[in-house]
């Protein structure tokens, strides 16, 4: 890296190119200033639940620990995400993120599957289509789940894809 950085110096002083300033930044949100908005189908929107009593607002602050040292490495389109829009309710964390594309949201989801190992508690992502794991997990799921009953049968517990049954 410091020959990386000695090099691009090295051109600005010549004047032949560009400067370490115009490669190096301290925040990341200029890249993204240009993008199309954000519509429902690049928002993920994910729920963690305590399974035994652990007040909401202490699953929050573990949850937050984990995700921003598991996911600070990722170039998430949101500053911050997925911990960035993370809230605790009387029963549960909900947060949602917004993701650039697909390698976004399963990255997200493979945290949120770390976080159900690691933590009692259990969590449902959904997007703009609703259960999307469903879509992905079609071939094996039972036969009496329809579309028209699966809202809110599709958890992570355990580091497990779990359907609630009938």
């Amino acid at each position: 890296m410091d020959d990386l950085a000695a090099l691009l110096q090295r051109l600005g002083a010549d004047g032949d190119g560009p400067s370490l300033d115009a490669f190096v930044s301290s925040s990341a949100e200029h890249l993204f200033a240009s993008q199309e908005p954000v519509d429902d189908d690049d928002a993920v929107t994910f729920e963690l639940w305590p399974l035994d009593k652990t007040p909401p607002s202490k699953l929050l602050a573990a949850v937050s620990e984990k995700l921003d040292a598991w996911a600070s490495t990722h170039a998430w389109r949101d500053a911050g995400a997925p911990t960035s829009g993370l809230t605790a309710g009387r029963e549960r964390v909900r947060g949602e993120a917004t993701v650039a594309d697909g390698d976004d949201e399963w990255l997200l989801v493979f945290l949120l599957r770390e976080l159900t190992r690691s933590l009692d508690c259990a969590a449902r992502v959904t997007d703009g289509d609703g259960e999307f794991l469903l879509v992905d997990a079609a071939d094996d799921l039972p036969e009496w789940l329809e579309p028209d009953t699966a809202p809110g049968r599709v958890w992570l517990v355990q580091g497990r894809v779990a359907v609630v049954a009938e």
